[in-house]
Protein backbone atom coordinates (compact mmCIF):
# COMPACT_ATOMS: atom_id res chain seq x y z
CA UNK A 1 0.00 0.00 0.00
CA UNK A 2 2.61 2.45 -0.78
CA UNK A 3 0.56 4.76 -3.01
CA UNK A 4 -2.02 5.08 -0.40
CA UNK A 5 1.21 5.69 1.74
CA UNK A 6 2.18 8.40 -0.62
CA UNK A 7 -1.61 9.95 -0.77
CA UNK A 8 -1.14 9.83 2.94
CA UNK A 9 2.20 12.05 3.35
CA UNK A 10 1.30 14.62 0.60
CA UNK A 11 -2.00 15.31 2.70
CA UNK A 12 -0.10 15.99 5.37
CA UNK A 13 2.22 18.48 3.38
CA UNK A 14 -0.58 19.84 1.24
CA UNK A 15 -2.70 20.89 4.68
CA UNK A 16 -0.03 22.53 6.31
CA UNK A 17 0.88 24.39 2.94
CA UNK A 18 -3.33 25.26 2.90
CA UNK A 19 -2.53 27.23 6.17
CA UNK A 20 0.45 28.87 4.77
CA UNK A 21 -1.90 29.86 2.08
CA UNK A 22 -4.49 31.53 4.05
CA UNK A 23 -1.94 33.29 6.23
CA UNK A 24 -0.18 34.82 2.78
CA UNK A 25 -3.45 35.27 1.89
CA UNK A 26 -5.40 37.43 4.09
CA UNK A 27 -2.28 39.15 5.03
CA UNK A 28 -1.97 40.32 1.65
CA UNK A 29 -5.62 41.47 1.82
CA UNK A 30 -4.96 43.50 5.12
CA UNK A 31 -6.99 40.97 7.23
CA UNK A 32 -6.40 39.26 10.48
CA UNK A 33 -8.18 35.99 10.22
CA UNK A 34 -6.97 32.41 11.21
CA UNK A 35 -8.29 29.26 9.38
CA UNK A 36 -11.06 28.36 11.50
CA UNK A 37 -12.38 31.79 12.28
CA UNK A 38 -12.81 31.59 8.34
CA UNK A 39 -14.56 28.14 8.43
CA UNK A 40 -16.87 29.43 10.68
CA UNK A 41 -17.78 32.55 8.54
CA UNK A 42 -17.83 30.48 5.78
CA UNK A 43 -20.10 27.49 7.21
CA UNK A 44 -22.89 29.93 8.55
CA UNK A 45 -22.52 31.14 4.87
CA UNK A 46 -23.63 28.21 3.18
CA UNK A 47 -25.92 26.84 5.62
CA UNK A 48 -27.70 30.21 7.27
CA UNK A 49 -28.34 30.51 10.98
CA UNK A 50 -27.63 27.78 13.17
CA UNK A 51 -26.38 26.86 16.83
CA UNK A 52 -22.98 26.52 17.73
CA UNK A 53 -23.23 22.77 18.65
CA UNK A 54 -24.57 22.05 14.86
CA UNK A 55 -21.61 24.38 13.68
CA UNK A 56 -19.49 22.18 15.86
CA UNK A 57 -20.81 19.30 14.09
CA UNK A 58 -20.17 20.36 10.39
CA UNK A 59 -16.70 21.20 11.31
CA UNK A 60 -15.77 18.24 12.81
CA UNK A 61 -14.67 20.07 16.17
CA UNK A 62 -15.57 20.69 19.84
CA UNK A 63 -17.90 23.09 20.78
CA UNK A 64 -15.14 24.64 22.79
CA UNK A 65 -13.08 25.38 19.91
CA UNK A 66 -15.87 26.53 18.13
CA UNK A 67 -17.00 28.42 21.43
CA UNK A 68 -13.74 30.51 21.39
CA UNK A 69 -14.07 31.47 17.21
CA UNK A 70 -17.33 32.89 17.74
CA UNK A 71 -16.62 35.32 21.09
CA UNK A 72 -13.60 36.83 18.23
CA UNK A 73 -15.77 36.85 15.35
CA UNK A 74 -18.43 38.11 17.43
CA UNK A 75 -16.21 41.10 18.80
CA UNK A 76 -15.27 41.91 15.17
CA UNK A 77 -18.90 42.22 14.25
CA UNK A 78 -18.65 39.72 11.70
CA UNK A 79 -21.62 37.69 13.42
CA UNK A 80 -24.28 38.16 15.69
CA UNK A 81 -26.15 35.63 18.23
CA UNK A 82 -30.23 35.68 19.12
CA UNK A 83 -32.16 33.50 20.80
CA UNK A 84 -33.62 30.89 19.32
CA UNK A 85 -37.25 31.13 19.20
CA UNK A 86 -37.78 26.73 19.21
CA UNK A 87 -35.59 26.96 22.94
CA UNK A 88 -34.94 30.22 24.23
CA UNK A 89 -32.03 28.69 26.08
CA UNK A 90 -30.21 28.06 22.87
CA UNK A 91 -28.69 30.78 20.83
CA UNK A 92 -28.80 30.68 16.88
CA UNK A 93 -25.63 32.16 15.05
CA UNK A 94 -25.36 34.33 12.09
CA UNK A 95 -23.23 36.43 9.81
CA UNK A 96 -23.49 39.99 9.78
CA UNK A 97 -23.14 41.79 6.70
CA UNK A 98 -19.69 42.83 7.80
CA UNK A 99 -19.24 39.40 8.03
CA UNK A 100 -20.35 38.48 4.86
CA UNK A 101 -18.16 41.66 3.29
CA UNK A 102 -14.63 40.13 4.99
CA UNK A 103 -15.55 36.57 3.53
CA UNK A 104 -15.76 38.03 0.17
CA UNK A 105 -12.36 39.47 1.04
CA UNK A 106 -10.88 36.35 2.21
CA UNK A 107 -12.33 34.31 -1.36
CA UNK A 108 -11.22 37.14 -3.44
CA UNK A 109 -7.68 37.11 -1.70
CA UNK A 110 -7.26 33.22 -2.04
CA UNK A 111 -8.47 33.74 -5.40
CA UNK A 112 -5.98 36.10 -6.84
CA UNK A 113 -3.16 34.36 -4.38
CA UNK A 114 -3.91 30.88 -6.49
CA UNK A 115 -3.65 32.55 -10.06
CA UNK A 116 -0.53 33.92 -9.27
CA UNK A 117 0.90 30.63 -7.59
CA UNK A 118 -0.13 28.71 -10.55
CA UNK A 119 0.06 30.60 -13.30
CA UNK A 120 1.70 27.72 -16.16
CA UNK A 121 -1.48 25.63 -15.28
CA UNK A 122 -3.93 25.58 -18.28
CA UNK A 123 -7.76 26.19 -17.22
CA UNK A 124 -8.20 21.87 -18.24
CA UNK A 125 -5.85 20.96 -16.11
CA UNK A 126 -7.52 23.25 -13.51
CA UNK A 127 -10.79 21.83 -14.73
CA UNK A 128 -9.29 18.42 -14.21
CA UNK A 129 -7.73 18.69 -10.95
CA UNK A 130 -10.55 20.15 -9.45
CA UNK A 131 -12.80 17.24 -10.32
CA UNK A 132 -10.50 15.05 -8.74
CA UNK A 133 -10.35 17.21 -5.70
CA UNK A 134 -14.21 16.99 -5.64
CA UNK A 135 -14.48 13.14 -6.43
CA UNK A 136 -11.83 12.54 -2.90
CA UNK A 137 -13.52 15.42 -0.86
CA UNK A 138 -16.97 13.71 -1.94
CA UNK A 139 -15.12 10.05 -1.27
CA UNK A 140 -13.98 11.25 2.03
CA UNK A 141 -17.13 12.61 3.64
CA UNK A 142 -19.04 9.49 2.60
CA UNK A 143 -16.89 7.70 4.25
CA UNK A 144 -17.34 10.33 7.28
CA UNK A 145 -20.86 9.98 7.37
CA UNK A 146 -21.49 6.30 7.63
CA UNK A 147 -18.96 6.27 10.89
CA UNK A 148 -20.95 6.45 14.13
CA UNK A 149 -20.70 9.87 16.26
CA UNK A 150 -17.62 10.21 18.08
CA UNK A 151 -17.71 8.94 21.78
CA UNK A 152 -17.75 12.36 23.82
CA UNK A 153 -13.87 11.23 24.94
CA UNK A 154 -13.14 11.52 21.98
CA UNK A 155 -13.53 15.31 20.85
CA UNK A 156 -11.27 16.84 22.85
CA UNK A 157 -8.86 14.11 24.75
CA UNK A 158 -7.75 10.93 24.12
CA UNK A 159 -10.04 7.82 25.44
CA UNK A 160 -8.39 5.89 28.60
CA UNK A 161 -8.52 3.22 26.89
CA UNK A 162 -6.71 4.07 24.28
CA UNK A 163 -2.68 4.67 24.05
CA UNK A 164 -0.72 7.97 23.40
CA UNK A 165 -0.31 6.52 19.60
CA UNK A 166 -4.44 6.41 19.47
CA UNK A 167 -4.37 2.13 19.61
CA UNK A 168 -5.81 0.29 21.99
CA UNK A 169 -3.21 -0.79 24.86
CA UNK A 170 -1.05 -3.55 23.74
CA UNK A 171 -1.91 -3.39 20.46
CA UNK A 172 1.76 -3.25 17.86
CA UNK A 173 2.05 -0.15 15.50
CA UNK A 174 1.41 -1.25 11.88
CA UNK A 175 2.27 1.68 10.32
CA UNK A 176 5.18 1.53 7.95
CA UNK A 177 8.22 3.75 8.83
CA UNK A 178 9.36 6.87 6.49
CA UNK A 179 12.51 8.47 6.91
CA UNK A 180 12.33 12.52 6.47
CA UNK A 181 8.25 12.39 6.82
CA UNK A 182 6.52 13.84 9.35
CA UNK A 183 2.68 13.49 10.60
Amino acid sequence: MAEIDDVAAELVLLFRGLKGMHRSAVSEAGLRLEMPATAVLATLDEAGRQRASTLAEALHVDLSSVSRQVAALEREGWLRRERDPADSRAALLELTDAGRDVLAQVRDARLAHLARRLPGWTGPELHEFATQLRRFRTDLSAADDSLPPLPASAQGSPSPDLDTSGRPPGEPDRTPARAGKES
